[in-house]
């Protein structure tokens, strides 16, 4: 499926794509409505064709349920992408716990090998946004304790869809954490773990 962000696609569509409300799952009764409407038209048709005299007088145009109907075909192509996309299984995924600093806390990660580096998606729930001045930062961690940084978050709108990246893959380090940073304190972890689990693949 072509990104959003492709230079190729016109302002308004990449505008459209980008939009989350493009995505939202369509009213249960769209389907019927277009149908209903693709019949007005088609019946709207039939009569202008049963009396020549007014419709010679009409200006020329593309019947709208030729165009109703391109549009469903659209969302019915964007739909199946979207579900495929989101239907691809995850390459290693982690279960979170939580530690004495965010007792009531859990989370889920899944792992994603793209040509970017993995992609991270993380849901977190209990766990509280991050006070003014601190923000939360999530690490990989190998046998030897060495971390590596996978992006940054407050969870202040909420702890879902929240998206990391690595560069290192969870094979060479198979731990995922996350900790309470301070701001202005520098890039090293400050070892106050909230969140914590082993990566299975």
């Amino acid at each position: 499926m072509t990104r959003p962000s492709d230079p190729d696609l016109p302002e308004q569509v990449r505008s459209l794509l980008s939009d989350e409300d493009t995505w939202a799952d369509p009213p249960p009764e769209l389907p019927a409505e277009i149908l209903s409407a693709i019949r007005r038209e088609r019946e709207q048709e039939q009569e202008q064709r049963a009396v020549p005299r007014v419709r010679h007088l009409q200006p020329t145009r593309k019947p709208l349920w030729l165009g109703l109907a391109a549009a469903v075909l659209a969302i019915l192509i964007i739909g199946v992408g979207v579900t495929m996309s989101r239907g691809t299984p995850p390459d290693a995924t982690a279960d979170l716990t939580a530690t004495a600093l965010a007792p009531e806390a859990f989370g889920r990660a899944e792992f994603r090998d793209t040509p970017s580096g993995f992609k991270i998606e993380l849901d977190t729930t209990g766990l509280p946004p991050a006070a003014p001045g601190t923000y939360y930062q999530a690490w990989l961690k190998n046998a030897a304790g060495q971390l590596v940084t996978v992006g940054t978050f407050h969870a202040r709108d909420g702890g879902e869809n929240i998206i990391l990246w690595s560069a290192v893959g969870p094979n060479e380090y198979p731990t995922l954490t996350v900790t309470v940073q301070q701001e202005g304190a520098g890039p090293k972890s400050s070892g106050r773990v909230v969140l914590a689990g082993k990566i299975r693949q």
